[in-house]
């Protein structure tokens, strides 16, 4: 699957969030919503690119086998600050299952060259 996705505030004056993801592969797939959030509460202060396990009634489901995601061409708009991961501090935060030994799910790796992009790896469902 091909995914793209944004999310930003609409405009300094809001409180509003546009969040938008386009599959590349199936349409029906997309999700488009917009969300309020108090400036107390939403501060505009981090970004995250996130693969992840998803979660529902039942609680968290195995991590589907997607071997290789990667992130590429993100940017981040922070203020008047502008630029990609790179200009920003960044953290990579191994994906651990909540078993006994907390074994990795997925593993990020570094920043590529440019600093817009990473991938992270599937080792295990849970």
């Amino acid at each position: 699957m091909g995914a793209r996705g944004e999310c930003f505030r609409e405009s300094t004056d809001k409180p509003n969030y546009a969040l938008t993801v386009t599959d590349a592969t199936t349409s029906g797939n997309n999700i488009s919503t917009t969300q309020s959030c108090a400036a107390a509460t939403c501060v505009d202060a981090s970004a995250e690119w996130i693969a992840e396990a998803p979660g529902g009634p039942r609680g968290e489901y195995p991590l589907a086998n997607f071997k290789k995601w990667t992130a590429s061409t993100a940017s981040v708009t922070s203020g008047s600050t502008k630029g990609n991961i790179k200009s920003f501090p960044d953290d990579e935060i191994t994906m651990v299952s909540s078993f006994s030994g907390g074994y990795a799910l997925a593993t990020p790796s570094v920043l590529n060259a440019t600093g817009t992009g990473f991938p992270v790896t599937w080792n295990n469902s849970y």
